[in-house]
């Protein structure tokens, strides 16, 4: 659910997300496991993230942990290669 993921990782709970708000984000760490209390918990299965889908509007990405969620290798490329050419684009003279 990289929706929710992105939701927490930006402070907005409910309002619209807009490309703007994808813009700015700069860390996205959504794990599978949480250490809370002084143990580690799961989060259920339903919120974690399988599609990458809108990643590549996250321009400013520094940081990206999905550790233990449901993406495949080959949508992870993909979202990677996305983001490396939108900066090189954005970059160029």
């Amino acid at each position: 659910n990289l929706e929710r993921a992105i939701r927490e990782a930006l402070g907005i709970p409910i309002d619209l997300l807009k490309k703007e708000n994808l813009e700015q984000l700069e860390e996205l760490r959504y794990n599978r496991y949480k250490y809370v209390n002084e143990e580690w918990q799961e989060k259920p299965k339903e919120v974690l993230v399988s599609d990458l889908t809108g990643i590549e509007h996250a321009t400013d990405l520094k940081i990206l942990s999905l550790n233990h969620n449901h993406i495949s290798m080959t949508l992870l490329l993909i979202a990677y290669q996305l983001i490396v050419q939108y900066v090189l684009l954005k970059n160029c003279l």
